[in-house]
């Protein structure tokens, strides 16, 4: 909502060039807490070890290293190095 309160002072600044425009009375939209959700380390475990075997492993690589569904899919052995337990960026 503040985009478009934002987008009214612009316009009445810059187009109509009104810098002095008083918005006092205006209601303004009230902000909403967002509250971030985070699984614990046991709720991880328990839904990568729900996957069916042919997938756990793809699923805790992505979930490990950070990468987003389309990465993953592209990924091939050959950018993953085991001995070192690194895996090279896709392109």
């Amino acid at each position: 909502m503040w985009r478009r309160f934002e987008a009214l002072l612009y316009f009445f600044r810059y187009v109509l060039e009104q810098p002095e425009v008083d918005f006092q009375g205006a209601i303004r939209a009230k902000k909403r807490e967002r509250i971030l959700v985070v699984l614990s380390v046991d709720e991880v475990t328990r839904a990568l070890d729900c996957l069916s075997p042919n997938f756990r492993l793809m699923g805790r690589l992505q979930y490990g290293t950070g990468l987003r569904v389309n990465e993953r899919l592209r990924l091939r052995v050959k950018d993953l190095n085991f001995d070192r337990g690194q895996a090279h960026a896709c392109r």
